[in-house]
């Protein structure tokens, strides 16, 4: 789960690791730190692809196809909310 504190900026590179026969993937929830509140429309890109995916309605997103064994950073933002890169 991902948090969006204003005011803040996180960086977090992550790695991910291949599972056999399946394609990798990130996925994950978006809320409000203050109130627990999803956050629908938060766009989530994939720097070094250039992948970018929206929230839902829950605040959750999916992005496939990702490449496995390469370090990946990941940027969250939304109207109103610190942009936050993981």
């Amino acid at each position: 789960m991902i948090i969006l504190e204003p005011g803040q900026t996180y960086h977090i590179h992550i790695s991910l690791n291949p599972v056999p026969s399946l394609p990798s993937a990130i996925t994950g929830t978006v809320k409000d730190s203050a109130t627990g509140a999803a956050i629908q429309g938060a766009t989530v890109e994939v720097i070094e692809t250039g992948q970018s995916t929206t929230t839902d309605s829950n605040g959750t997103f999916t992005i496939s196809n990702l490449p496995s064994g390469t370090p990946l950073t990941v940027r969250i933002s939304a109207a109103g909310y610190e942009t936050v890169e993981l």
